[in-house]
């Protein structure tokens, strides 16, 4: 119940990542999100390229604790989620049971659970986080080792090409960047 409620929350309050945009890490924030969600420590996490994404810190976090949540309801004992930088955002995989094809866009449906106790909210709320910060969010039907979601429409930098903020202590507790004046979104 506790689970439905937080995925109702995130939401509801996906309107204000509007604001406070930043470069996040996102390799690191993967880490602590696989960190955070509970029952994902019997997943790994392989991040192939270092890059920054220009989001709401809260948001993104949000959005990667429900990618891995899916992860972790959709793998059966140990597992892999990986994570790939794109020249314009990112995709998350896991190795959990292969999914139809033909079911792709179903999986970003409200309702839809893989499994008992699912909130069956998982995904399309990160479409509804993604879609917060003018991303598009898809399910790539021909991966064929588990399921991939693919985040589109975002601005990414390399990791070295962004500053820190010094002294800062981020909301999504991981490496914040320093907001930046361009109209990227």
């Amino acid at each position: 119940m506790e689970e439905i409620i937080n995925d109702l929350l995130r939401v509801t309050h996906a309107s204000k990542a509007a604001s406070a945009r930043a470069f996040v890490a996102v390799g690191t924030a993967a880490e602590r999100a696989l960190g955070d969600v509970e029952g994902a420590d019997r997943l790994s996490l392989a991040v192939e390229g270092d890059g920054a994404v220009r989001a709401n810190p809260d948001q993104f976090e949000m959005l990667l604790h429900t990618l891995v949540r899916a992860a972790r309801d959709r793998t059966d004992g140990p597992g892999e989620v990986r994570l790939s930088v794109t020249d314009d955002g990112f995709a998350f995989a896991d190795d959990g049971t292969p999914i139809d094809p033909e079911d792709a866009e179903v999986f970003l449906s409200y309702g839809y659970t893989t499994k008992y106790p699912g909130t069956g909210l998982g995904l399309a709320v990160a479409q509804v986080l993604a879609a917060s910060h003018g991303w598009s969010v898809a399910v790539d039907p021909d991966y064929r080792d588990g399921l991939r979601v693919v985040v589109s429409g975002a601005t990414v930098r390399p990791a070295d090409e962004v500053t820190l903020v010094e002294g800062a202590d981020p909301p999504s507790g991981g490496p914040t960047r320093k907001p930046d004046d361009d109209n990227g979104v």
